[in-house]
């Protein structure tokens, strides 16, 4: 499968993820330092990369989806 391209904050977002192993998105904007994104633009973001499969939705406790990774770090 071909890896997708992936914008600076894409990667930044699987750098969280890659650390925590499974995050929401309001777990992803508190890695980021100050001054962090909108809260809607990192949920944007997260969903483009589930559309490009490099994320997937593992289940959802409450309204807040769980993220976890689905492409390898060293890819």
């Amino acid at each position: 499968m071909p890896q997708p391209k992936l914008s600076k904050l894409e990667l930044q977002i699987l750098e969280a993820l890659w650390a925590q192993g499974k995050a929401s998105v309001r777990e992803i904007l508190e890695a980021f330092p100050e001054p962090r994104p909108a809260y809607t633009t990192i949920q944007t973001t997260v969903y483009r990369l589930e559309g490009k499969n490099a994320v997937r939705r593992i289940r959802k406790i409450g309204n807040a989806h769980i993220f976890e990774p689905m492409v390898a770090r060293d890819v």
